[in-house]
């Protein structure tokens, strides 16, 4: 419970904890409504992380996409125009042919410019959808076609320096490898310009179903918000279950006998103040008890510095009695029982309808 100050001095206040008739509520009821929200806040986040990624890669992988495809186009254009000098260089004289050769080399040059962008690109698409991993994969295929035909075109060039010798049949068939080269360039830039239109139409599809997951999880979130309404209302009825009639009796195996089962309040002048939701009494020692539904180690700390405050009080007016603490939860982790356990701390925890107790690992912690 967190502590907070009181500015006026107020006596004591005892109240005696009296069993009320409410709804029987099973920790098994508890425990499944719990595990069901920790559930849902897990499928929650994690279609929401699934969801913005799946976003943020497919808007990376579409402008990456169209950088690489305008790269393309420039080094097919490029291409275009080294095949129509070739074209020209094939009714001139030497210095023609020399300047063929040139516009391949800057042919060759823009060549593997693009080969070295479509590799950047591929290296930065890994990590993309499937449907952009197709698409790559289709743009691939297509530039693999590219080069075939531009080998064959560079055969094609041999041949055409052949040719001027062999004669005018010899420029026909260089003409027919031309006119394949653009028909083969023609039905790249179809597949590809299908490729991504199939995809577009994939990544819209998939946006689709992200809206429609995102529209399911808000409402999963409205589901859940609604049973933790529920659930909030159940600590009252989970500390009248812990603190029974019948619970001192569990404390006789260690050699406690206590006589009355009290909540507290305490408040004094100054920074002490102090509410307890079960003490366990008799003449000579009490024993505190926090209840809480899941056990935390910020709550064994707090339980910590609420025992101090408690001794505190206690000398002030002059109460010698020794005071003992125990955490009592619904839920538990092997760590922070131990934990618990370790700073002298009894552990209460359900068992079907009764408790169990578990004494501090040394000797319980004295205040």
């Amino acid at each position: 419970m967190p502590a907070t100050k009181m500015k006026a001095k107020k006596p004591i206040k005892t109240v005696k904890s009296v069993r009320r008739p409410a709804k029987k509520v099973t920790l098994d009821d508890v425990w499944a409504t719990i595990d069901r929200i920790g559930k849902a806040h897990e499928e929650l986040e994690k279609a929401q992380r699934e969801a913005a990624e799946a976003i943020k890669e497919t808007q990376e992988a579409m402008k990456e996409t169209r950088m690489a495809m305008k790269e393309t186009q420039e080094a097919m254009k490029e291409t275009q125009e080294a095949m129509k000098e070739t074209q020209e260089a094939m009714k001139g004289t030497q210095m023609a042919i020399k300047e063929t050769q040139e516009a391949m080399k800057e042919t060759q040059k823009a060549i593997k410019e693009g080969e070295e962008a479509q590799r950047k690109a591929r290296e930065e698409r890994e990590e993309d959808m499937k449907e952009t991993q197709k698409a790559r994969k289709e743009g691939e295929d297509a530039m693999k076609e590219i080069r075939m035909a531009i080998k064959e075109t560079q055969e094609a060039m041999k041949e055409t320096q052949k040719a001027r010798k062999e004669g005018e049949e010899d420029m026909k068939e260089i003409r027919k490898a031309i006119k394949e080269n653009q028909e083969a360039q023609r039905k790249a830039r179809e597949e590809r310009e299908e490729a991504q239109r199939k995809a577009r139409e994939e990544r819209e599809e998939d946006m689709k179903e992200i809206r429609k997951a995102i529209k399911e999880n808000q409402k999963a979130i409205k589901e859940t918000q609604r049973h933790i309404s529920g659930i909030s209302n159940t600590l009252g009825s989970l500390v009248e279950h812990i603190m029974t009639p019948g619970l001192p009796d569990k404390f006789k195996q260690f050699g406690f006998t206590f006589d009355r089962v009290t909540t507290v309040k305490w408040a004094a002048e100054g920074s002490i103040y102090a509410q307890i939701d079960g003490l366990l009494e008799n003449g000579e020692q009490a024993m505190v008890v926090e209840v809480k539904t899941t056990l935390r180690r910020d709550d064994i700390d707090e339980h910590l510095a609420r025992m101090d405050k408690v001794r505190q009080y206690a000398d002030e007016r002059g109460d010698n009695r020794k005071f003992l603490g125990a955490i009592a939860a619904t839920i538990t982790d092997k760590s922070n029982k131990q934990y618990a356990l370790s700073k002298g701390f009894f552990v209460i925890e359900p068992s079907g309808e009764d408790v169990i107790v578990t004494k501090p690992i040394s000797e319980p912690g004295i205040w």
